[in-house]
């Protein structure tokens, strides 16, 4: 079964359903849930039901192993699901998965914080002009080790550093990321590699994410806590999460 955390789910579902006091027609449902095995079938781990209508954040009910926006009768579920990835996270991982950033804003990631981390980011084809990550940020997102894609160039920035190669706009990007204090490793798409250094305030620990000129969609963000080669502790909060939101082209939890 999974083990919700309502204390973090019920502000977000709120600011989900809801824009300065009006409703709106795309629900966003956030679940932050520890799961026992990946095996289970049919979990839900937020439902929202109004008489016999409902959606759901589910696991494993049509396709086992995968996520998916479920709903009263599959009314409003994706039918096909060959193209969700398959949830592989041990217990102590923690995943955030389908994140929309909207255009000219940014956005912490919950639950991710320290100096002693490895991110796997992947980023979806976006429509924004630009997007990307800060590390090591402070509580507003900002002053961080900033990456950025420009999609018009496909040029990358990392920090100081401005690589060679370029990306593909039309095509999902990943980042693997290693921290381990002002040492920072970045990998492109598993082929390309850039270390840099980064000074940073002891209490600059956070993420957050970012777009300019148009939406970005974050397909999937996954955390493991790594023991620095320094002394101190990394911070983490001790939570696992699945987050599914609107316009997700895998788990999708948007509902019309």
């Amino acid at each position: 079964m999974c083990k919700s955390f309502l204390k973090r789910l019920l502000p977000i579902i709120v600011c989900g359903l809801s824009a300065y006091g009006h409703a709106v027609p795309t629900k966003t449902l956030v679940a932050w849930v520890y799961l026992d095995n990946t095996t289970q079938q049919g979990g839900s781990a937020l439902t929202i039901q109004r008489g016999e209508q409902f959606d759901a954040i589910v696991f494993g009910e049509k396709a086992a192993g995968k996520w998916m926006a479920g709903s009263n009768y599959f009314r409003r579920t994706q039918d096909d699901q060959q193209s969700n990835a398959v949830e592989t996270a041990a217990v102590d991982t923690l995943i955030q998965r389908n994140i929309t950033v909207p255009g000219e804003m940014q956005q912490l990631l919950p639950g991710i914080s320290g100096d002693a981390l490895e991110l796997e980011i992947v980023f979806a084809a976006q429509q924004a002009q630009e997007f990307g990550i800060n590390l090591l940020c402070d509580t507003n997102g900002d002053n961080g080790f900033k990456i950025a894609c420009d999609t018009v160039g496909g040029n990358l920035s990392i920090g100081y550093v401005t690589p060679s190669f370029q990306v593909k706009p039309a095509k999902d990007l990943t980042l693997r990321l290693f921290i381990d204090r002002s040492m920072i490793e970045v990998f492109v798409n598993e082929r390309h590699a850039v270390v840099a250094w980064h000074e940073y305030p002891p209490n600059n620990r956070h993420i957050s994410l970012f777009a300019k000129g148009g939406n970005l969609l974050v397909k999937k963000v996954t955390a493991w806590k790594l023991k620095s080669i320094y002394a101190g502790n990394c911070v983490f909060d001790s939570v696992a999460t699945s987050h599914s939101c609107a316009h997700s082209p895998s788990i999708s939890a948007a509902w019309q």
